[in-house]
């Protein structure tokens, strides 16, 4: 079962999903969501993907980088059942989980290269070729090349032709660069460490995906929702020292 540190920032973070929702009702429905979901983590709940120091997304055990940012996505889980559509979830799933993990610039360029690049690639061959074809020369010298096929058909079926070589040309990309950065970079998320594999075994699943892994996005701080929760845990820190120091000089 998670820990009530869990509670007190999913808590926070259901809450902002439910503003609309009468206080009276929402106050008693929230606590008992958190509940529920608490009973699906690991004992230890998952407030290390974030506070580590270290980025958790480096593949390469000899040359794993300090955290820069944080990487976000979003877990679903099929319990509890009769939390299905209801007005807290985005999604037809039971349970819903934002995940914050430490990761470092290296990882977060080399996700937003696999996914970007092939795009970029892709829409300047288009836009090149949509140049070429607004030029009535080039145009009709192109088709001519394909005099094989009937004219009247000819310009489409040669766009279609180079369209579907431009997303064989992006797909071969992108496995290449997957390929090259995966040696640097877990695009895996549930491999990255014991936790995550722990989520994953009680059930946990990547609501976004791409062919690659999941889909991440990535900020420099953490949400409101866990910001609070560090302020209230370093606050917390703060007391304890203050409480000692006063027992040993009491001593």
């Amino acid at each position: 079962m998670g820990s009530n540190n869990f509670e007190e920032w999913y808590y926070r973070f259901l809450k902002s999903q439910a503003a609309d929702t009468p206080e009276s009702e929402k106050e008693e429905e929230l606590l008992e969501v958190c509940k529920e979901t608490a009973k699906l983590l690991p004992d230890e709940g998952i407030d290390s993907l974030y506070k580590s120091e270290d980025c958790l997304l480096c593949a390469d055990e000899k040359d794993i980088r300090k955290k820069s940012c944080y990487a976000q996505t979003d877990l679903g889980h099929e319990q509890p059942k009769h939390r299905k559509d209801k007005k807290y979830s985005h999604i037809s799933s039971g349970a819903y989980l934002p995940i914050n993990i430490s990761c470092c610039s290296r990882c977060k360029l080399n996700y937003l290269a696999v996914d970007l690049i092939p795009a970029l690639i892709g829409i300047i061959i288009m836009g090149i070729t949509i140049i070429l074809f607004g030029n009535r020369g080039v145009r009709d010298a192109i088709i001519d090349k394909v005099d094989f096929l009937n004219p009247a058909i000819r310009p489409f079926l040669v766009f279609a032709l180079i369209f579907v070589i431009t997303l064989t040309i992006c797909a071969l990309l992108r496995r290449l660069l997957y390929d090259v950065f995966s040696k640097k970079t877990h695009f895996d998320i549930f491999e990255i460490n014991d936790t995550m594999k722990i989520l994953k075994a009680l059930g946990w699943f990547k609501l976004y995906e791409n062919t690659k892994g999941a889909q991440l996005v990535f900020a420099k701080e953490l949400p409101n929702y866990l910001q609070d929760n560090t302020e209230h845990t370093t606050k917390d820190s703060e007391k304890q020292e203050s409480t000692e120091e006063e027992e040993t000089e009491e001593v």
